[in-house]
């Protein structure tokens, strides 16, 4: 219940009074109830921390550990694609492909899994800048993708083959192309409900109009920034900072998004997203060249 409200805190007293309860079970049934619990504790936790942050990995690695011993699949997907995207998000590249494996050596002929796998595999691709291949794959998850998507967890992972499309594209050099699938990633989430699946896309346009330095990221980080007040969400707060930046200088303020940038660096440190701050370290390059400090 506190999950579907997206009661993050909620969630973590839950799961701490659960496993308090777990030595008085045994068997099957406790695995599988402490299996849920370990992977609850981890979503509510990448949340409200950010998905590399490492108490959100730790637990979350349990409930992976935990699923491939009891061959639960549902948890398998659910935990190895988050630790999968939080070890992409430290770029930590080798690791992320790795979980994406783990998953895939267990799924047999699951399509919804393969199009998970497909989708985990583009994405160190594309910040390695391997975008034909990261195309390929993500060709390959639409292949499996559910055709007509109707459940929000249909929809979530069609927002990202979207989303994710946009962000190659814009380093392929369609920036128009790029857009259109950027704002058709975000349709979709918002129909999902989830805010973490619309921060998600919202995130993936603006870095789509970032890359191809266009003036519109400025209220795409606008929105951003106001949904991730709303849900607590401190990882697309700095993220939302590092896009506004960009539009500043668009607006000709260079100074003051250098200053928005230098002074939001240790925010965005505390994230553990290694990956992203290759943006940020871009994006105050271009401010000082901008400014002509070589």
């Amino acid at each position: 219940s506190a999950i579907a409200r997206f009661a993050h805190e909620e969630v973590l007293s839950h799961t701490d009074k659960g496993a308090l309860l777990l030595p008085e079970m045994a068997g099957t049934s406790a695995k599988r109830l402490e299996v849920d619990l370990y992977a609850s504790r981890g979503a509510a936790l990448r949340a409200l921390e950010g998905f590399g942050a490492p108490a959100s990995m730790e637990v979350t690695r349990k409930a992976f550990d935990l699923a491939l011993e009891m061959g639960d699949l549902r948890i398998l997907l659910h935990t190895g694609r988050a630790l999968s995207v939080a070890h992409h998000v430290r770029a930590e590249y080798e690791d992320a492909v790795f979980y994406a494996r783990a998953i895939e050596a267990e799924i047999g002929d699951d399509r919804f899994g393969h199009m998970i796998v497909r989708s985990l595999l583009a994405m160190p691709m594309i910040w390695q800048g391997r975008f034909h291949s990261a195309m390929d794959e993500l060709d390959k998850a639409d292949e499996f993708a559910t055709q007509v998507a109707k459940t929000p967890t249909d929809m979530s992972f069609q927002s990202q083959l979207l989303s994710l499309r946009g962000v190659t594209n814009a380093f392929l050099g369609d920036g128009d192309l790029a857009l259109t699938l950027a704002a058709q990633g975000i349709a979709v989430a918002r129909k999902t409900g989830r805010p973490l699946v619309l921060a998600s896309a919202m995130m993936m346009s603006c870095n789509a109009h970032q890359i191809i330095l266009d003036e519109g990221v400025m209220d795409q980080a606008q929105a951003l920034k106001q949904l991730a007040k709303e849900q607590r969400l401190p990882f697309y707060s700095a993220s939302a900072a590092s896009f506004i930046a960009a539009g500043f200088y668009h607006e000709g303020k260079v100074e003051r998004g250098l200053d928005l940038l230098n002074k939001g660096w240790k925010a965005f440190q505390a994230t553990t997203s290694r990956a992203n701050q290759v943006l940020v370290c871009r994006e105050l390059a271009r401010g000082y060249l901008l400014q002509g400090d070589i």
